[in-house]
């Protein structure tokens, strides 16, 4: 099978622009395109060689639409950045551009001040999301939670998206033209659907390594908040570790608390596994393996063999050695071991 790739530049409104795939072609050195878990954007990297320095680059705020696979295959939409870094380096002289899923060149970065009242959770995200041009992919557990009044003090829609998704222990992210809101680890597609594990077995494997840990850094996660009607601050433990960690914020109510502690506290427990594989792609894995998705070890080893929760992935695509992932993973710690 022959690696490919496909460039696309998009408008504002989505539609194709100009392919500037053999453009790319003939000075392309790499393409590096990470998939990042939680709020943090995901990016795409391309390394051109300028040996004449005669690149011309594309205006900063530029949309550009990835696509990686194989020749004779429907290729796999690896995702949407926008362009808005550029470096120049030498030797040899090539040019590095970078670009992020999520337009920081735009409003979206801007500070804001405005009280949101009477709405649920649902329309606040959906709003924000349709202000940008992205689509809204909100989880129903989400969708209607009522509520009644918050502020955005002097604070940008996407600072205030990432401190609702910390507010209520959700994923928040701006991948593929998609704004998502979502539960941790719930194994659902943007579209709701279930996730099916991608199996990768033993052979198509160029290097592995998984660490276990004999117990988390913290068994348990203790968080405050103030009582208003008893006018005293109050704490919730979740977990029942025997090392606790102390959250320092004192939280508005106690569902703001618990929610915090348990978010805490998951990531404690993912941390206690964690491990990575190198591969060469392959039609069967590159669209199934994404953040936040799962992967199904087999034929490593009877106490490596089992799902685990992606938390990273690395798309890297050169002329010279073809297409190759690397993914990271964490599974939740499931007791002390003797």
């Amino acid at each position: 099978m022959t690696p490919i790739f496909k460039l696309e530049v998009k408008n504002q409104e989505g539609d194709v622009v100009q392919d500037i795939t053999d453009k790319i072609a003939e000075r392309l050195a790499s393409i590096r395109a990470i998939d990042l878990p939680g709020s943090t954007s995901d990016f795409m990297e391309i390394v051109l060689n300028d040996p004449d320095g005669k690149v011309k680059r594309h205006d900063f705020g530029v949309r550009f639409d990835l696509f990686l696979g194989f020749a004779g295959e429907k290729l796999h939409k690896v995702g949407q950045y926008v362009f808005d870094e550029l470096t120049f380096e030498g030797f040899p002289n090539q040019i590095r551009l970078l670009a992020s899923s999520v337009d920081f060149l735009g409003e979206m970065k801007a500070a804001k001040s405005f009280t949101w009242e009477d709405t649920t959770l649902g329309d606040i995200v959906t709003t924000l999301a349709k202000r940008y041009g992205y689509k809204p992919s909100v989880s129903e557990a989400y969708q209607s939670i009522q509520i009644s009044n918050i502020n955005q003090t002097a604070e940008s829609d996407f600072a205030f998206l990432i401190r609702l998704a910390s507010t209520y222990a959700a994923v928040f992210k701006v991948v593929n033209g998609y704004v998502i809101f979502k539960p941790k680890a719930d194994g659902l597609s943007v579209t709701g659907a279930q996730l099916t594990p991608v199996t990768v077995n033993l052979e198509d494997v160029t290097r592995w390594e998984l660490t276990e840990r004999g117990r988390p850094q913290y068994g348990a996660v203790r968080a405050s908040y103030y009582d208003y009607d008893a006018a005293l601050v109050k704490y919730v433990t979740v977990g029942d570790g025997k090392v606790t960690e102390e959250l320092k914020t004192t939280y508005k109510s106690e569902y703001e608390a618990k929610t915090h502690a348990m978010t805490r506290l998951q990531d404690r427990l993912m941390a206690a596994t964690t491990g990575s594989i190198d591969m060469a792609a392959n039609p069967d894995v590159i669209k199934g393996l994404i953040s936040e998705g799962l992967v199904q070890l087999d034929t490593f080893r009877s106490n490596v063999d089992w799902v685990y929760h992606i938390r990273r992935v690395e798309h890297i695509y050169r002329p010279k050695t073809g297409y190759k992932i690397k993914v990271e993973f964490s599974k939740q710690w499931d007791g002390y071991k003797k």
